[in-house]
This record gives structure tokens, C-alpha cells and sequence, in this order.
């Protein structure tokens, strides 16, 4: 499990986005989005780095 934190996760369009990414490179994973506290919790059998990436292109860049 990874969690990330990011900034600026607004509404459903946001949430879908970020879904949509993570699960083209693992149907099978697992995404929980905390709006309020602009968290991403990720069950994935790929990479922390991985995953990061894919949130880069998403617009939502994980904070250090």
C-alpha cells in the first residue's frame, strides 16, 4: 500500500482522472481519494515510482 499527497484534488473529475491512471497500469488496483485531505491511498502490485509517474500525468504530481 502507498500513500500519496498531492494538491488541489477539486471535484469527481479530478478523482475520475486520477483512477483512470492508476488503473491503466493495474486494473486490479486498488485507489482511495481523500478530497478533504488531498491523499491518495493506492493497493498496487506496481511500483512506488510507478505509480508516482502516473500521477504526474495526470496533473497531480505527489508532494515530497
Amino acid at each position: 500500500m502507498y500513500t500519496f499527497k498531492v494538491r488541489n484534488i477539486l471535484g469527481n473529475h479530478c478523482v475520475s482522472r486520477i483512477q483512470q491512471a492508476i488503473m491503466t497500469g493495474d486494473a486490479e488496483a486498488q485507489v482511495r481519494i481523500d478530497r478533504d485531505e488531498n491523499r491518495i491511498t493506492i493497493i498496487s502490485n506496481q511500483s512506488r515510482n510507478q505509480l508516482a509517474q502516473a500521477l504526474r500525468g495526470t496533473g497531480f504530481p505527489a508532494l515530497p
